[in-house]
C-alpha cells in the first residue's frame, strides 16, 4: 500500500516543475528592459483585453476538466487525457499571468523614462523667455494674444493654427492630443503640453516651429495629466500625474534629451503649486 502511494507521489513530482516552467516561459517571452515605450503602449490595450477574457476561460476550464477527470477516475485513458488538459489549463493561466506581469513592469519602467519622437535639435537661446502659459479650462480651445507682428496661435478641438493679423491661416496642423492643453510661446517655437488622445495613460510635450508649424520634437511619458510646463531657454520642467503618483521631469529641448526625473516618495499635490527647489535650480542650469 505504501509503495502505491509513493509511486503516485513520484508521478506528481513533475507537476510543480511543469507549472514553474510555464510561469518562467511566460515571463521570458514578455518584452524585456530594452523595449520601446510607445511600441509597448500600442500593444498594451489589446494584451490586457485578451488577458481579461482568457484568464476566466482558463480558470473555468481548469475546474470543469478537473471535475471530469474525477468523474472518469475509473477509466485510465479518459482520466489521463482530462488530467493532462486540466494541468495544461493551469499552466497556460500561470504563463499568461507571468507574461502580463512582466509586460506591465516593463512598460512602467520604459514609460517612466519617457521617449522622444521626431527628435531634432532646436536652436533656443539659453536666456529665452517664454510667453504664457495659456491653458484650456472649461473645454477644448485656447488662443494666444497677438504678437508684435499680429500673428496669434489658436488651438481648437481639431487643429493647431497660426493666424495672421487678418485672421488668415499661415499654417495648420492636427491637434496632437486631448484636453486640457497648455501653451507657451517662444521667439521661434511654441510648446504644447496635453494628454494623448491615443492612450489613456500617456501624455506628451510638443515643440513646434512657430513660422512653419513643423514638429521639432515630441516627448511621450506615462501619465494621465500633465502640468503646465515651466520653461526657461531650452530647459523645461513638467510634472505628470497618475493614480499611482506624481513624477517630475526636466528636459533639454536643444538636444533634445531628458536631464532629470524623480518620483517623489511623498504624494505631491496636483496640480503642483510649488516646484521643488532642485527643479528651480535645474531650470537655471545649476546642479541640484
Amino acid at each position: 500500500m505504501s509503495g502505491t502511494k509513493t509511486g503516485r507521489w513520484r508521478r506528481l513530482l513533475p507537476v510543480p516543475l511543469l507549472l514553474l516552467l510555464a510561469a518562467g516561459g511566460g515571463w521570458l517571452l514578455a518584452p524585456g528592459s530594452g523595449a520601446v515605450y510607445l511600441q509597448l503602449q500600442a500593444r498594451s490595450d489589446a494584451l490586457h483585453r485578451g488577458a481579461v477574457l482568457a484568464e476566466p476561460i482558463l480558470a473555468v476550464s481548469f475546474v470543469l476538466l478537473g471535475l471530469l477527470a474525477l468523474v472518469f477516475a475509473d477509466f485510465p485513458w479518459p482520466r489521463r487525457i482530462l488530467a493532462g488538459l486540466t494541468l495544461a489549463s493551469l499552466a497556460a493561466g500561470l504563463g499568461l499571468g507571468a507574461y502580463v506581469l512582466h509586460f506591465d513592469l516593463t512598460i512602467e519602467e520604459a514609460g517612466s523614462a519617457g521617449q522622444f519622437t521626431s527628435a531634432r535639435p532646436a536652436k533656443i537661446s539659453g536666456q529665452q523667455r517664454w510667453a504664457g502659459p495659456w491653458q484650456e479650462s472649461d473645454g477644448p480651445g485656447i488662443a494666444s494674444p497677438p504678437r508684435d507682428d499680429g500673428h496669434l496661435v489658436e488651438l481648437d478641438r481639431i487643429s493647431l493654427t497660426l493666424k495672421d493679423a487678418d485672421g488668415r491661416r499661415i499654417w495648420n496642423r492636427r491637434r496632437p492630443g486631448g484636453w486640457p492643453a497648455s501653451l507657451l510661446l517662444g521667439e521661434r517655437h511654441l510648446l504644447l503640453a496635453l494628454p494623448s488622445d491615443r492612450w489613456e495613460d500617456d501624455v506628451l510635450l510638443q515643440l513646434v516651429e512657430l513660422d512653419s508649424g513643423r514638429l521639432v520634437s515630441e516627448f511621450h511619458v506615462l501619465g494621465r495629466r500633465i502640468s503646465i510646463p515651466l520653461a526657461r531657454g531650452p530647459r523645461v520642467v513638467l510634472a505628470t500625474w497618475r493614480p499611482s503618483g506624481t513624477a517630475l521631469y526636466v528636459l533639454d529641448l536643444a538636444g533634445p534629451r531628458l536631464l532629470w526625473r524623480r518620483r517623489p516618495a511623498e504624494r505631491t499635490q496636483w496640480p503642483p503649486r510649488r516646484w521643488p527647489e532642485e527643479l528651480q535650480q535645474l531650470l537655471e542650469g545649476k546642479p541640484p
